[in-house]
């Protein structure tokens, strides 16, 4: 009896201390964790809480946010708010035979502030976003989740002050690890949607290399519908003008190869109207010059948009190295002309369905040999099956 009384004892202390450790280890793990927030470079992390879900190999984070050191205090904006962030084992990598995490944030709020020096800009810049991920987990990283998110580009110290924002945003990454390289998914993904200025459809897809340095990478963003007057602020601050009236449709384009940038971005403008005396001169007062500037440019567009569609369409050709990409302007004003007088440019992926919109617009002088211009066809041979990672829209080797 002595015995069995003894072990019962023990078995009770041995049960008592793992209890006392699992209520103590919210804390401790909250501790951790914060004390790798804080070492950050340019910014800092901070938790309120974790609660833990040993069952399921996972934890919750609390009120997760994001700072920039040094931030001005009276913007007091955090690059990251994320109410809830779960992370957990991904079960489904663990029935393939691979032990990764994931990651799942639930409303978080990214911004991004655009000042007038470096130290009131918050863009990121300065932190490996990776690493710091990887440094919330005991295990690597394979996939990132946003539900209902929301983006914001602000100018705090424009006139007027400026917030773009795209809201209920839903992202996924996945094969951050090349995890699946058995299945032949050779590099990872990202596909997120959400609504711009709370209304105008937006989509992105891009696939890369997760352990490289974004070198290599195909990169797809549309957003449709566009209503320009809710771009006022944004137009006012860093054009001079504001719209009326009119939609924007937005399509952009890029692959990566080997460091090299190529690719387009297409800009197209319905129903514009940009001068109202009503509301310019009578209403916001604006100055004689402000008003001059929006009729010259009114006038211009008309003169250069396509009449039977009410459009005015750009296509930029945009080449260079990773870190030094540029605008082609000649192929652009070619292209601007194509909309108004030729055909009306479509906000379509050009890689997808094979468009001929860019062989006049990113057509070079050497590209002509004998009067005859060289022959594009950006279609790919087969369209369903998974795109590697390379040259696209004719990108030189």
């Amino acid at each position: 009896m002595k015995r069995t009384h003894k072990s019962l004892l023990a078995l009770l202390i041995v049960l008592g201390a793992l209890l006392v450790v699992r209520a103590l280890l919210p804390f401790w793990v909250a501790h951790y964790l914060n004390d790798k927030l804080a070492h950050m470079g340019d910014y800092r992390g901070h938790l309120q809480s974790v609660d833990l879900a040993l069952w399921r190999g996972a934890y919750r984070i609390k009120q997760f946010e994001i700072r920039k050191r040094d931030a001005a205090e009276k913007e007091f904006i955090p690059f990251l708010d994320a109410p809830l962030t779960d992370i957990s084992v991904s079960w489904r990598a663990l029935f393939k035979g691979a032990i990764v995490g994931r990651i799942e944030f639930v409303n978080p709020e990214l911004n991004f502030v655009d000042g007038a020096s470096d130290k009131d800009d918050q863009a990121g810049q300065g932190v490996d976003w990776r690493d710091t991920l990887q440094g919330l987990l005991p295990i690597q990283l394979n996939e990132v989740v946003v539900r209902d998110g929301a983006i914001h580009l602000r100018n705090f110290q424009s006139t007027p002050k400026v917030d773009v924002y795209m809201s209920e945003l839903d992202a996924t990454a996945s094969n951050l690890t090349n995890a699946n390289r058995d299945e032949a998914a050779q590099v990872a993904r990202l596909d997120a949607t959400a609504l711009v200025l709370g209304g105008a459809p937006f989509e992105a897809s891009m696939q890369f290399d997760p352990l490289g340095e974004l070198t290599d990478f195909d990169l797809e963003i549309r957003a449709l519908n566009v209503a320009l007057p809710q771009l006022d602020d944004f137009m006012r601050a860093y054009g001079g003008i504001d719209a009326e009236s009119g939609t924007a449709d937005l399509v952009l384009e890029l692959n990566a190869d080997r460091k090299q940038v190529d690719g387009y971005a297409k800009l197209l403008l319905r129903e514009l109207d940009i001068v109202s005396w009503k509301q310019d001169v009578q209403v916001d007062r604006d100055n004689p010059f402000s008003v001059a500037w929006e009729s010259l440019v009114a006038g211009v567009m008309v003169l250069l948009s396509n009449q039977p569609n009410d459009q005015f369409a750009t296509r930029v050709p945009i080449r260079g190295a990773v870190d030094a990409v540029h605008g082609q302007v000649l192929p652009a004003l070619i292209s601007i002309v194509r909309n108004a007088f030729v055909e009306a440019m479509r906000p379509n992926f050009e890689d997808q369905d094979g468009s001929s919109e860019a062989s006049e617009a990113d057509a070079e002088p050497a590209a002509e040999e004998d009067g005859v211009p060289e022959a594009t066809d950006a279609k790919s041979a087969d369209e369903d099956s998974p795109r590697p990672i390379g040259p696209r829209h004719g990108s030189p080797k």
